[in-house]
């Protein structure tokens, strides 16, 4: 008997990319994606900048009120490997602290900015296992000019200190692998290849959606990002119009959070153990 689909999980990255420092330009997309949420019972995990946590406490809150989970990405908006390990450490522990302050409670997941948590920073799990997170969603086992770690196991594994990782889910053969379930995938893909990607949801226990609020946002002007070319710039507006229905029709109710399956015991005990040999880089 064919198995239901379960549903993927959907999980945003909140940042401000804004090019005006008065308004934070998630808040615009936010609203109509958290109402369409609520209205539909879907619960999502919001990985929230540490420096946007002050501004941004009293809507924290309130997410967190309305059965979302909230989760750390980073405190700074850079890669581990720019920070290095002694930096990495402080930041991370100031975010979780400033996370923490704002929930109420010590918040469990962390997502490094560009899922850089690569072979170049073999350090990183246990700085994050050691500020008491207890997952990880930071790595991209594919290549990527960005950050990559395509050695890295393509589904969820644990980390020889213990910390669990929910690597990015990728779709290929060796090395040639897309993360085809990030926002602009999403939002891009013609239909036949959307129609195929839904299908992806039963291929493994747990499917996550990532995206950002930039995806769902119909109404920002069109701008050139500083230090990317006028096509990449072009490629973060296009068919932001498609991603709410697309992301709707994606997720379903009574899918788990990151954190409510870290409370699977049978699903965590079979997770294979990774032990990266480490590099001199």
């Amino acid at each position: 008997m064919k198995q239901p689909k379960t549903g993927f999980h959907l999980s945003i990255d909140v940042e401000n990319l804004s090019r005006s420092t008065e308004t934070l330009e998630f808040e615009r997309s936010l609203d109509p994606l958290l109402f369409k949420l609520n209205e539909s019972n879907i619960k999502a995990t919001f990985f929230v900048l540490g420096q946007l946590v002050t501004r941004w406490k009293t809507r924290i809150a309130e997410i967190q009120s309305e059965g979302h989970e909230v989760a750390l990405h980073g405190y700074s908006h850079t890669s581990i490997e720019a920070l290095g390990k002694q930096k990495f450490a402080e930041e991370t522990k100031i975010g979780c602290d400033i996370l923490s302050e704002a929930l109420g409670h010590q918040t469990y997941g962390y997502r490094a900015p560009y899922f850089s948590l690569t072979k170049k920073c073999p350090w990183a799990p246990e700085i994050i296992k050691s500020l008491d997170f207890t997952y990880s969603s930071s790595v991209l086992p594919a290549w990527n000019p960005q950050a990559s770690y395509p050695d890295a196991p393509k589904n969820p594994f644990k980390w020889s200190c213990g910390l669990v990782e929910f690597p990015v889910q990728s779709y290929g053969f060796g090395r040639l692998r897309v993360p085809l379930l990030g926002g602009a995938y999403i939002r891009l893909a013609p239909e036949f290849l959307y129609r195929a990607i839904k299908d992806l949801t039963n291929t493994s226990k747990f499917v996550y959606t990532y995206c950002h609020p930039y995806d769902f946002d119909t109404n920002e002007s069109f701008y050139r990002v500083e230090n990317g070319s006028w096509i990449f710039s072009k490629l973060l507006f296009m068919r932001r119009d498609l991603m709410l229905r697309r992301i709707l029709q994606l997720v379903h109710t009574g899918q788990k959070t990151f954190s409510e399956l870290m409370n699977d015991k049978q699903f965590i005990n079979e997770l294979t153990v990774f032990s990266p040999k480490a590099t001199n880089d």
